[in-house]
């Protein structure tokens, strides 16, 4: 299984002044590195890649061809109903609800065999979906990423301050619930949407979402972005966070684009208005203190003077 996670993948874990860093995207890197761990120091480098399908929001997963073989990996969901009928859907769809249900990012990793081996690109159809069916589930993969221990203290400084919190992600919906308890986020009502099930008109749409602690799921690059409009419907001024490529038009669109200048893509840092050098949620909380303490001086600062001035302009 990790063979083909990698070979499905372009980030990779990279050896640098004695310290292995992620090179691309971090999660396709944590990947490179279990499918080293399990084919040993030993192991087979993969092989070349004769075709690649790449990650999109619609579809949800990657795939590419090696040799005589269709690699696959992705959304649980988008991937699993492409299997044999001889694939028990039920167990693995459970597997899926009980690692997500601990916080985890899960993926599957499926492969078949297709007849022939391509020489070129151009010897396979256009649309992968031609491909994409028959496979062979190899398992599933669950990766953690902690919240940062900062982040639940930031979140009441937030709410004390009279900011609500929303979590809007591409994850699974078990997946982004679960992180959205352990930091302390999701609100009393637990409301959590996915984006194939938000309304269709704006208005309901910001009216549902005008709380606090609300978490909406599996959203799309078009989604996010009518999430961000819907909210300023509403007359709230947005910040929105983002690290990705899909994230740049919902950063442009808000009023205060907030992009992660460690991790984020280039894409996300140019369209963003403020970038996060240490990509820790609670420097937006230390911002927000900063920017209300300095609109605080220059409003005493103008009160003094108007006062004082108008003082001596009145006559005796």
């Amino acid at each position: 299984m990790g063979w083909a996670a990698r070979a499905a993948s372009r980030g990779k874990a990279v050896l640098r002044h004695d310290e292995w860093i992620a090179e691309g995207d971090p999660m396709e890197a944590a990947l490179d590195a279990l499918a080293r761990r399990l084919a040993g120091p030993q192991g087979p480098e993969p092989a070349a890649v004769d075709t690649r399908w790449a990650f999109d929001a619609v579809r949800r997963r990657e795939s590419v061809v090696v040799g005589s073989e269709l690699l696959l990996k992705g959304a649980p969901e988008s991937v699993l109903p492409l299997c044999d009928t001889d694939t028990d859907l039920d167990e693995a769809s459970g597997a899926v609800e009980s690692m997500a249900s601990r916080g985890l990012r899960v993926l599957a990793i499926d492969a078949r065999r297709i007849d022939g081996t391509a020489t070129g690109p151009q010897e396979w159809p256009a649309r992968p979906e031609q491909l994409e069916a028959h496979l062979r589930l190899l398992g599933l993969v669950g990766l953690h990423h902690p919240p940062r221990p900062s982040v639940a203290a930031a979140l009441r400084s937030a709410r004390t301050a009279g900011i609500k919190v929303a979590m809007v992600t591409g994850d699974h919906q078990t997946t982004a619930a679960a992180i959205a308890r352990e930091i302390g986020l999701l609100g009393p009502d637990r409301m959590v949407l996915e984006g194939q099930n938000l309304p269709g008109d704006d208005h309901v749409l910001g009216a549902m979402l005008d709380r606090d602690g609300v978490v909406v799921s599996r959203v799309s690059p078009e989604q996010k972005l009518r999430v961000a409009r819907a909210l300023q419907l509403r007359g709230h001024v947005l910040a929105m966070t983002g690290d990705g490529v899909n994230d740049g038009p919902a950063l442009q669109e808000a009023d205060i684009g907030v992009a992660m200048g460690a991790s984020g893509t280039d894409v996300a840092r140019e369209a963003a208005d403020l970038v996060l050098l240490d990509d820790d949620f609670a420097t937006i909380i230390t911002a927000v203190e900063q920017g209300r303490a300095t609109y605080a001086n220059i409003r005493r600062f103008l009160t003094y003077h108007l006062t004082d001035n108008v003082a001596e302009l009145t006559p005796s």
